[in-house]
């Protein structure tokens, strides 16, 4: 999470209907990824302590730009539907 581009909050939590309850739906987009798979666990490990359900993803920068801008892909969502979170 150091090279951390942006992260957004986006789906559940952000809705009208979220409550106590709903999970958090994380998506990091860092510059440098080295194995997305391992960023993604580690950034689950950092939220287990707060007892809150979440949805994380980590994704390198130079995919997220390239598929940001296209319909009905998670990125295109995430920018559309996401807030900036940290």
């Amino acid at each position: 999470m150091r090279n951390a581009a942006w992260r957004r909050l986006f789906f559940s939590a952000l809705t009208p209907v979220a409550r106590f309850a709903s999970d958090i739906d994380l998506f990091v987009v860092e510059n440098i990824v080295h194995d997305r798979r391992k960023e993604t666990i580690g950034l689950r490990r950092i939220l287990s302590p707060l007892g809150i359900p979440d949805d994380s993803i980590v994704h390198r920068k130079h995919v997220f730009d390239e598929w940001c801008n296209a319909p009905g892909t998670l990125m295109c969502e995430v920018i559309e539907e996401g807030e900036i979170a940290l």
